[in-house]
């Protein structure tokens, strides 16, 4: 085969417990075995840029990033952090009577997947659910891995995010910015902090 696709992320999907859905630890594991099975140009390194959200006891949905940022502004939840041993961000908030375990993957967490994974000189990239992303990956995406860029200031475009639940959706139009503190660690690791 000329390439081979390997889709790292669903480490918890939507049937199990909440969880991270590609730690680094995780992504670094199955990189490494990987690179085992064939030459590294062969692979194509799938990467999510999406969430889950887990109400207690029952399976999770899929959640787009404005969708997270919309919850989290919602439930008052104004620090998210991007930190050891997961580097996967997420929070928890209670609607409805229900808690609710929300773990996502950002332009941040990508950043981090995308530099691990070039030092290996893979083949490519792949990313999954298109419209779902952090707006921040493209310009991860879209820049050498050893370059700097900013991915501290959050102006997501005018499109809906979904919060709530019931039968009944009520439009209503909010738009804010937000920031994201980023630090990068002896290693090259990013880690985040999303501040309101």
């Amino acid at each position: 085969a000329d390439r081979l696709v390997a889709l790292l992320y669903d480490e918890n999907g939507e049937s199990d417990a909440a969880g991270p859905l590609a730690s680094l630890p995780w992504f670094r594991q199955w990189l490494d075995v990987l690179l085992n099975f064939a030459q590294p140009a062969q692979w194509v390194i799938g990467l999510g840029a999406f969430g889950y959200d887990w109400p207690t006891g029952r399976e999770a949905s899929t959640v787009s990033f404005a969708d997270a940022m919309a919850r989290a502004t919602r439930s008052g939840e104004g620090r998210i952090k991007t930190e050891a041993p997961y580097f996967s961000p997420h929070f928890s908030y209670a609607e409805g009577g229900i808690n609710h375990s929300l773990w996502f993957l950002d332009a941040v967490t990508l950043g981090n997947q995308k530099r691990l994974a070039e030092k290996h000189k893979v083949g490519g990239f792949a990313l999954n659910r298109l419209g779902l992303e952090d707006p921040g990956v493209w310009k991860v995406l879209g820049t050498a891995a050893t370059s700097t860029f900013d991915l501290a200031k959050l102006d997501l475009p005018l499109f809906p995010a979904h919060a709530g639940t019931g039968d009944f959706l009520a439009v209503v139009l909010e738009q804010g910015s937000g920031r994201r503190a980023i630090r990068e660690d002896e290693s090259g690791i990013w880690s985040a902090e999303y501040l309101s």
